[in-house]
């Protein structure tokens, strides 16, 4: 089924290129976002189903079912392995096509690396052992943090939920298992808000679609990234331009990076270094995000402040695309 959206998607992908301003928008993107929530939410719904079906006339069943909880979403990224490659795998390389075309970009072999030497070789796709150990980076990064999403943003908030629900609100054990029930919803992340036992989750705030939907696109601007990088680097470009969409919703800090140019060697040596991280925490010390709004949502002396912080956090250092989830930078030859 996968592989029959992936033909779909490639042969659709072009034309709705054409229609947004967003580099990274085809469908493919949406479709890997909607495919690690569904797997998500296929674990998660019959544990909150579960959750109100548990008895009401003693609070044994209590650790071994957040037990249970723990061990199903802890799943998760085994039901999606397999998938998750292919889709990167797929961006990387549509990505990387796409450039190629819309630089026109003529490939050809070096006089070095045929013998004897021989006519130039005009070739539509160029594919590198850079660009496979890209590919392998990218899915490293994507799926420890898909993986991790449970544990680093939800699991404990699963496990005080029950027991303040359960042991410490002083409700009779019926409304606090309906209560535990609507908690889990919100703790898995299925629905937002505050839980009604007050207990907020640390790290990400939204809700688990929203988390995937952000990961599906910060992966295929890495792999643009990467692939547009590692061809530049392949045809010997010398320098290399940031390029922000310039929207309504461009944050401050992208649209103070539209414009920045760096040498493709220092930029091949940064990517690197991004791509030999774990996940998008370690990426983060690497490199890491802005947390900056569009100008829209200043006040005229809060953008000041905002733009003059961007410019401070922006200068001498090396910064390549995605700067944060939902960036919509990229990168393009000079």
């Amino acid at each position: 089924m996968l592989k029959e959206k992936l033909n779909y998607f490639k042969a659709t992908s072009i034309i709705l290129d054409k229609a947004t301003k967003n580099p990274n928008a085809i469908n493919v993107v949406s479709s890997f976002g909607l495919y690690m929530f569904a797997n998500w939410a296929s674990l998660a719904k019959p544990l909150i189903k579960k959750a109100g079906q548990q008895p009401s006339t003693n609070t044994d069943w209590v650790d071994d079912f957040i037990e249970e909880i723990n061990n199903t979403m802890g799943e998760f990224q085994s039901t999606i392995q397999s998938g998750q490659s292919e889709y990167i795998d797929y961006l990387y390389k549509y990505f990387k096509n796409q450039f190629i075309k819309k630089n026109k970009i003529e490939l050809v072999k070096k006089a070095d690396e045929v013998d004897p030497p021989d006519l130039p070789e005009v070739s539509p796709i160029l594919w590198l052992e850079m660009d496979t150990e890209a590919v392998v980076g990218v899915e490293r990064i994507v799926s420890q943090s898909s993986g991790r999403f449970y544990n680093n943003s939800v699991q404990q908030v699963v496990a005080d939920s029950v027991k303040q629900n359960i042991f410490e609100r002083n409700l009779p054990l019926s409304q606090a298992i309906s209560a535990m029930q609507r908690d889990l919803v919100k703790a898995l992340k299925l629905k937002p808000g505050t839980l009604e036992s007050e207990i907020v989750p640390t790290g990400f705030r939204g809700t688990a679609e929203n988390y995937f939907a952000g990961l599906a696109d910060f992966t295929a601007s890495m792999a643009r990234t990467s692939g547009d990088l590692i061809t530049l680097n392949e045809i010997d470009a010398q320098k290399i331009v940031v390029r922000s969409v310039a929207s309504t919703r461009t944050c401050v800090g992208c649209l103070q990076m539209d414009g920045t140019t760096y040498t493709v060697p220092s930029a091949v040596e940064h990517m690197n270094n991004k791509l030999a991280v774990d996940d998008v925490d370690e990426l983060k010390k690497v490199q890491p995000f802005f947390h900056f709004k569009a100008p829209k949502d200043y006040s005229e002396e809060s953008l000041k402040v905002a733009q003059s912080l961007a410019k401070e956090l922006t200068s001498d250092v090396t910064l390549l695309p995605p700067f944060h989830f939902r960036c919509e930078c990229f990168i393009d030859m000079i």
